[in-house]
């Protein structure tokens, strides 16, 4: 009896059909308990002033005392962000999980969600940020923040 050394192409293609629907599956949770982490770092944060530098700003940073901090969807389902903290002053976050690093366009969008519920917008991404991104944050006063920063930040709360 003699068997094939490799594999079937058919075999192959359904393994990585599987372990990629895998991957997604976990990435999806990962990110979902990164942003669960991200809202509970703001409560635990709350009315601290902070090194602004964490948050793509100069000097000190203070952050509010939100009173509520939940994901949020607008009522017509066209906004939804990780997070929206309420205070008074209304911030949104959202988290950027993965090995990617956010563009300009994609603050492009935070902004005009921001824009549309009034509130202060806040990028955390993984992977950092493209130059064109940093600068753009910086232009419209976007808070950002890459895993080392989010690192520092969750030291300086406990």
């Amino acid at each position: 009896v003699e068997v094939d050394a490799f594999p079937r192409r058919e075999d192959l293609e359904g393994l990585v059909a599987d372990l990629t629907e895998r991957f997604e599956r976990v990435a999806t949770q990962l990110g979902r308990a990164k942003e669960s982490e991200v809202r509970e770092l703001l409560r635990n944060l709350a009315g601290q002033t902070v090194d602004g530098a964490l948050l793509g700003q100069a000097g000190t940073f203070h952050i509010p005392a939100f009173t509520r901090i939940e994901p949020y969807r607008s009522p017509d389902g066209r906004i939804e962000v990780d997070a929206l903290g309420e205070d008074g002053e209304r911030w949104i976050i959202e988290v950027k999980w993965r090995k990617k690093r956010v563009g300009r366009g994609e603050l492009g969008q935070l902004i005009e969600r921001a824009k549309q519920v009034q509130a202060r917008p806040w990028c955390i991404s993984q992977a950092g940020f493209t130059s064109e991104a940093t600068a753009y944050a910086a232009d419209h006063g976007i808070l950002i923040s890459d895993a080392n920063d989010l690192a520092a930040l969750e030291r300086a709360a406990s």
